[in-house]
């Protein structure tokens, strides 16, 4: 049925259009900011609703689109609608119909004053407005946003307006240097960023309210690795392929350490003055803005003691608890529609309390999904209490241990140790092509207590079997079957597990490596073996004995180790310690199944190709690229180590 569609008395700048639909009135504003510029804000009021009623907040940099008639689709649980929420999405600052300037992960300004404006102070006269102006609302403002939507979630709760009463941010982006999107402790995490900003990054003429194209990218039918690849290094993309239309790519290579740029953008710091609860939303398999999870909930609640503030992680892949029932990830099935418990079970309930005073119980600090178990808890603290330490070391032939290795003492390696003994060799290559030879004395010494990664930039490990042209968010939890025999990766296995094995929280990594370089990367990947006689997973269709499922994994440039900020070449031939964090888990390795650590120097084209060499990435020529040899230390004076906290 043809919706009817018509204008009404217009309040000067505010209002210039309303349509009417089956359940809602929609109307739009250009709502004025504090400088004077005006945002563009869809409504949708519940006919047939009488009394007051909350607004639901999200402010976004996709569209609040459709701008001709029609209504916005609304994620999560359908008891929104049915209690008579008001819903209002608002383009931010300089996208799409909304007036000013955009940037990227714009900085919070620690004090604005005047009409100086950030992306709080945009949600605090967004919120200003809708309360004085919205027909029959009660007065109350919930803020939600997945993703980009979360970071803008996320900074409304700073310095918060009166009305605003809670606030989800959900996968936020959070830090685009340490751990979203972006980057990965310093890595440059390429194929997201270089296929997400060749549309996203194109800056719009003015104020629009259809798509504009993006760069147009001819990847002659190549896969995602061979693309990459045959680019080459990092100017190139921008030469070949943007050529100057994507100018946030430009300004953001131009900051290869974590400076005062990056620092600038990092929201949980800026966490503070909240004055609302606060429940921060996030997927155990997200691809992109995990780590922007953990780790605002983690500010959030240290920096504002006694305020309500709660964490959700649950089996999921990128924003998967808004758009699909949660059963299943790939071939995993965890027997219950996990997106649609949190819709009506916990996220309805959080803005219920607040928005609403409904006598709905209040969230937990932590409601979380064990994977493996496949059961949801609650806990008063995250990580739970009660929680231990557990090491496993790196041992021979390929083993996990739990005690630290015995062999390799300073007494055995003669005091005048390079571990691995290896020298670059311009004269001639070993087999895979690597020049390198090999030091007869210490190396002798130090037989059995390091192993080998021949690590060539030609010739990356691939972080996936079977790549495609773009990336797929299954990449956290593939079979890693395809790596294991490679040159380039290496794997420890513990025994088969005679109990179940529950872990939960963050994961720490302590080793020691050497490198015939002056930089690396470090991949570390923990990964839950099943047992050879499985029989496959519940309704996949599928075989899965041995399946190798990545649990997680995660790189670290190593010229970061000591700082983010003052990046130090390493020394070849010297024992390097390398310090650095999984992203949180919570998992049950079941009866039968084994542990294991795979580890790899290049994780390809996810990640971008360190060249080898201590220099700015992001300024370096196909020419710098260079192979190298990588020693695993596991000895006993340098010990390699994965440490998990262990639930009884």
């Amino acid at each position: 049925m043809r919706r009817a569609f018509f204008f009404v008395a217009l309040l000067p700048g505010c209002i210039f259009a309303q349509t009417a639909s089956p359940a809602y009135t929609k109307t739009t504003y250009m709502i004025p900011m504090r400088d004077g510029k005006k945002l563009c804000t869809i409504v949708y009021t519940p006919k047939d609703k009488p009394g007051k009623h909350p607004i639901l907040l999200q402010r976004t940099p996709y569209s609040v689109g459709p701008y001709d008639e029609g209504m916005r689709g609304l994620a999560g649980s359908k008891k929104f609608q049915e209690a008579g929420y008001i819903f209002a999405f608002q383009d931010v600052r300089g996208r799409w119909n909304s007036e000013g300037d955009f940037a990227d992960v714009r900085p919070i300004n620690p004090n604005p004053k005047g009409t100086e404006t950030d992306e709080a102070t945009d949600a605090y006269d967004t919120a200003d407005f809708l309360v004085k102006t919205v027909p029959d609302n009660n007065g109350n403002i919930g803020v939600w946003g997945i993703s980009y939507p979360g970071f803008y979630a996320g900074a409304s709760a700073i310095r918060t307006h009166p009305a605003i009463k809670a606030v989800s941010p959900q996968a936020p982006v959070s830090d685009w240097f340490i751990g979203d999107d972006m980057h990965h402790n310093g890595a440059f995490f390429l194929q997201d960023s270089f296929d997400f900003f060749s549309g996203f990054g194109v800056v719009r003429p003015g104020p629009i309210t259809k798509p504009i194209p993006g760069v147009p990218i001819d990847r002659k039918g190549a896969n995602a690795y061979d693309f990459f690849l045959s680019t080459g290094a990092i100017p190139n993309f921008d030469k070949l392929h943007y050529q100057g239309r994507v100018p946030w790519w430009n300004q953001a290579t131009a900051h290869s350490n974590y400076d005062a740029f990056w620092k600038a953008r990092s929201l949980p710091p800026q966490m503070r003055g909240v004055n609302c609860a606060v429940l921060v939303v996030g997927g155990w398999f997200d691809a992109e803005d995990l780590w922007g999870a953990l780790n605002l909930y983690r500010a959030t609640d240290r920096q504002n003691p006694g305020r309500d503030v709660s964490l959700v992680m649950g089996p999921w892949s990128h924003g998967m608890w808004a758009r699909q029932d949660g059963q299943f990830f790939n071939d995993l099935d965890f027997g219950q529609a996990t997106s649609r418990f949190y819709q009506d079970e916990i996220e309805f309930p959080f803005f219920d309390r607040y928005l609403r005073g409904s006598n709905l119980p209040k969230a937990p600090e932590a409601y979380v999904f064990e994977t493996g178990a496949n059961q949801w808890h609650k806990f008063e603290t995250w990580p739970p209490k009660g929680v231990r330490a557990r090491s496993v070391y790196l041992d021979d032939e390929r083993r996990l241990s739990n005690a630290a290795p015995r062999g390799g003492t300073e007494m055995e390696i003669g005091g005048d140790y390079r571990p691995g003994g290896l020298v670059y060799n311009p004269n001639g290559p070993l087999p895979g092509g690597l020049q390198f030879s090999f030091m007869r004395d210490p190396l002798s010494r130090m037989a059995g207590y390091y192993d080998l990664l021949r690590v060539d930039p030609s010739k990356p490990t691939p972080y996936q079997d079977n790549l495609g042209a773009r990336r797929n968010s299954t990449y956290m939890v593939d079979d890693q079957r395809f790596a294991q025999y490679r040159l380039d990766v290496m794997d420890y296995s513990g025994p088969v597990l005679d109990k179940d094995w529950h872990v939960a929280g963050p994961i720490d990594v302590d080793f020691w490596v050497a490198t015939t370089g002056t930089d690396m990367d470090l991949v570390v990947k923990v990964i839950d073996v099943w047992p050879d006689t499985e029989e496959g997973l519940a309704k996949s269709g599928r075989k899965r004995a041995g399946y190798q499922q990545l649990l997680r994994g995660d790189v670290f440039r190593c010229k970061f180790r000591e700082s983010f900020s003052n990046p130090k070449p390493m020394i070849p031939g010297v024992p390097t310690r390398v310090k650095f964090r999984l992203p949180d888990v919570m998992h049950s390795f079941k009866k039968g199944h084994r542990l294991m650590i795979q580890v790899q120097s290049s994780w390809f084209p996810l990640v971008d190709r360190n060249p080898n060499v201590f220099l700015d990435i992001y300024k370096a020529k196909d020419s710098d690229f260079k192979p190298a040899v990588v020693s695993i230390l596991r000895a006993n004076r340098y010990p390699s180590k994965v440490t998990f906290l262990e639930r009884s």
